[in-house]
């Protein structure tokens, strides 16, 4: 006895199951440019993506909409009202998608600007790299005519000394041997 009433208790725990665990779905709305509805359940998780939204139950909804049709059904200008307010809703639906599109179209526009920048600013840094080297290159250029500048300098100075020295030496000998044939002479 006690074996059956368990196995009737598993049995209705296993159907059960689903819908004990049905409850805790989680739903985002992003949509804010259409009407749409949503059928959720206690313990449910609605995530809004946008500013408003209205949350109604089966039983407001249904007066709403009853009192909707009824006004449709009723007096001619009531009519006339609802049927501005609805044309006035598909117009702000259709400016709403307009908006969206301009939209589209400028984050498209921006994300080119963007992809044309990110190549321009890699072909410029490719080009400052390339100066950087050349940069370089002449410095060193620079540095090794400034080493020749310096030996050529020195080389220059060794050589006037050894002119000089040799200018004086010739002068001295030239002024030896005058005095020398001048007193043989005499």
């Amino acid at each position: 006895m006690k074996t059956a009433r368990l196995y009737r208790v598993v049995l209705f725990v296993l159907l059960t199951m689903p819908l004990l665990t049905r409850a805790q779905q989680v739903q985002t709305a992003t949509d804010s440019l259409s009407l749409r509805a949503y059928l959720l359940s206690r313990g449910d998780t609605l995530t809004l993506g946008y500013d408003t939204a209205y949350l109604l139950n089966k039983r407001i909804f249904k007066l709403y909409s009853d009192n909707y049709q009824k006004v449709l059904k009723g007096n001619l200008a009531s009519q006339r009202i609802i049927e501005a307010y609805d044309s006035l809703v598909v117009l702000q639906d259709s400016m709403l998608k307009r908006k969206d599109f301009y939209y589209t179209q400028l984050k498209g526009s921006f994300d080119g600007l963007q992809g044309a920048t990110d190549v321009f600013i890699k072909r410029t840094d490719a080009n400052l790299i390339g100066l950087n080297q050349s940069l370089a290159a002449a410095n060193k250029h620079l540095q090794n005519v400034q080493t020749s500048l310096d030996a050529s300098l020195e080389k220059l100075k060794t050589q006037n000394k050894q002119k000089v020295k040799l200018a004086i030496g010739g002068f001295a000998i030239g002024i030896a041997l005058t005095t020398v044939i001048f007193l043989v002479a005499n």
